[in-house]
């Protein structure tokens, strides 16, 4: 801005910029910075304009000099002529640009200059746009490595009333839905299937298409293993070490009541497979008080004997019917260890989100699949019809993909700058409302159908917070990636205000 001796704006007078320095060591720079213009010529307010463009840093996490901070600074000179003094003039402007982390904030006056000393309510105001905009690096989704468990018991093979499809073809469909929403550069996909025994159907990769190809061979047959269904996604999310910064989710499905290896959250008794006398699980009903124990995952064995029919025996030359006991093992504590498959979940970093489709699920089932998601971070949903299952793919879809999304609040406002000295701001200015006009609040997210407003535009009251805190105070809670929120609010000069004749004042 170039101004006269009393500090009004000069117009006309071309300025010349040149990057005279710039560091940005020891990070990873992979786009140089610039200014669009070598000049510019001030306009009515003074101001001379050119764009600058900053450096860009690499986004790849394992190359050297990655950081999710990376900072570069550069001197741009500024040079013009003082025609009063037959000499030039220069400035300096220090600028620094960041592969910030969370938000980029973005500022604009309605006026760069105001009438001091007007009263008419319109020359004296400015109007303030403050836009908060969720493109940060950190705001960037995580890699996701996700692994989907399908039930192919026998009762997939049904087709519900108000339906056309079985519900196999139904959760295949829905299943397909959350694919489309991965990135095959980014994300990774694994596929587990379960009905009286489960098959490690795809492990976690990029190539969607064989994962896709797996999901449409699957057929209903047999009963409802869902406990070694979960326990071998998340086995598969455990051994996935190469990717420590992935967000790790397991997406579970199922259509009917478990009957084989029993309770999925360990409750009740039990039975390792190895036993001498193997507890059987009917695979025709809910057990909810028995499970299949596994091996290394913690719970204390115990040892007794039961009664397994009898035999024959020749005893003094005669035959004698016994009883016959086997041995056993068997565990109490289950639920309080790995064996409890929201622990094994928990232990390991791994989301469970969990998904009753199509029957009426039973208050144990529903507390039991609900324990399983709350208690990982993920969360649980019943599904009644093909419609439903796909929304519910799609939103853990969304979920999984805007997980950086940060709380926020921001407090602004409080200082001006008047010829380089901060004073506070109330000194200079009053907070002024307007229906519709101050203080405006909107957001909205963009995303590939457009723009989809998230809060509606909406006017807010801050003259108490004004008077009381002489600052503003805004509560904004989550920004999520691509959302940008916006808020403006007015401002005119304080009646008791006096300015010197060279005053120039910066908000």
């Amino acid at each position: 801005k170039v101004m006269d001796i009393r500090g009004n704006p000069v117009r006309g007078e071309t300025v010349t910029f040149e990057i005279v320095s710039n560091r940005s060591a020891p990070f990873n720079q992979t786009m140089d910075q610039g200014l669009e213009a070598a000049s510019a010529i001030t306009d009515a307010d003074g101001y001379a304009v050119v764009r600058f463009q900053p450096g860009g840093f690499t986004n790849d996490r394992k190359a050297p000099g990655w950081d999710a901070s990376a900072t570069g600074n550069a001197v741009v000179r500024a040079t013009w002529e003082n025609a009063t003094r037959n000499r030039h003039v220069t400035r300096e402007i220090n600028l620094t640009w960041m592969n910030y982390p969370y938000l980029s904030v973005e500022t604009e006056v309605s006026r760069a200059t105001i009438s001091v000393n007007s009263t008419d309510g319109i020359s004296n105001t400015t109007d303030v746009t403050i836009r908060l905009k969720g493109d940060g690096y950190a705001m960037r989704p995580d890699p996701i490595d996700v692994v989907l468990v399908i039930d192919r018991s026998g009762s997939m093979g049904t087709t519900d009333k108000n339906e056309t499809e079985a519900r196999m073809a139904l959760a295949k469909n829905a299943a397909s839905t959350f694919i489309r929403q991965m990135d095959p550069d980014l994300d990774r996909v694994g596929l587990v299937s379960f009905s009286s025994s489960t098959t490690v159907n795809n492990a976690l990769g990029d190539s969607f298409e064989v994962v896709n190809t797996s999901l449409n061979a699957l057929t209903a047959s047999g009963a409802t293993q869902l406990r070694r269904g979960i326990y071998e996604a998340i086995l598969m999310q455990k051994g996935n070490r190469d990717r420590p910064e992935s967000v790790k989710a397991v997406v579970v499905m199922t259509d009917g009541d478990w009957n084989y290896d029993g309770s999925p959250i360990g409750h009740g008794t039990g039975y390792p497979e190895s036993s001498e006398w193997a507890y059987t699980f009917n695979g025709s009903k809910l057990e909810p008080d028995n499970y299949r124990y596994y091996d290394n995952l913690g719970g204390t064995l115990l040892e007794g004997s039961k009664k397994d029919g009898g035999e024959w025996v020749l005893k003094n030359n005669r035959w004698v019917w016994e009883d016959v006991y086997r041995d056993y093992k068997y565990c109490l504590d289950g639920e309080f260890t790995n064996q409890n498959m929201s622990r094994f979940a928990s232990d390991n970093d791994v989301k469970l989100y969990t998904i009753t489709f199509a029957y009426e699920p039973s208050t144990t089932v529903n507390e039991t699949m609900r324990i399983l998601a709350n208690s990982t971070g993920g969360f649980y949903e019943h599904a009644p019809s093909g419609a439903k299952l796909t929304d519910i793919y799609k939103r853990i879809a969304g979920e999984l993909k805007t997980e950086a999304g940060v709380d926020t609040d921001m407090t602004i406002f409080k200082n001006v700058e008047v010829n380089g000295t901060l004073i506070d701001a109330f000194k200079v200015f009053d907070y002024i409302h307007r229906e519709g006009e101050s203080t405006t609040i909107e957001s909205w997210i963009e995303n590939e159908t457009g723009n989809c407003t998230v809060i509606p535009f909406k006017t807010i009251n801050q003259t108490s917070d004004w008077n009381q805190h002489k600052q503003l105070h805004f509560d904004i809670g989550t920004i999520h990636l691509n959302q940008t929120w916006t808020t403006t609010f007015r401002l005119a000069v304080n009646a008791s205000y006096t300015p010197d004749e060279d005053n120039n004042i910066n908000i």
